[in-house]
């Protein structure tokens, strides 16, 4: 059976290794992924590495006024699809 394309993945913690080799491998199946994490560093090589479509931010999560659901819902792309967090 094939797989699912472009699927809407965010990541939250997309800077440690998990949510990274998780946004690597959505993408190679070739979903769009938006992921945010804390260390802009991190961020910056995200957005080096893999470029657009994908959407890399620093944001932390646990901030009710950096991150909402519902920011990612108005880019118009699709609904969310899939959602990792990483607590």
């Amino acid at each position: 059976m094939k797989a699912e394309k472009n699927k809407r993945a965010v990541i939250t913690g997309a800077t440690g290794s998990l949510g990274r080799a998780l946004a690597a491998e959505f993408i190679r199946q070739a979903h769009i992924v938006a992921g945010c994490g804390r260390a802009t560093k991190r961020i910056r090589e995200l957005r080096a590495e893999f470029g657009g479509p994908k959407t890399f931010d620093e944001v932390d999560v646990a901030d009710d006024t950096q991150f909402s659901l519902g920011d990612f819902q108005e880019t118009g792309q699709s609904k969310i699809e899939i959602l990792r967090n990483r607590d």
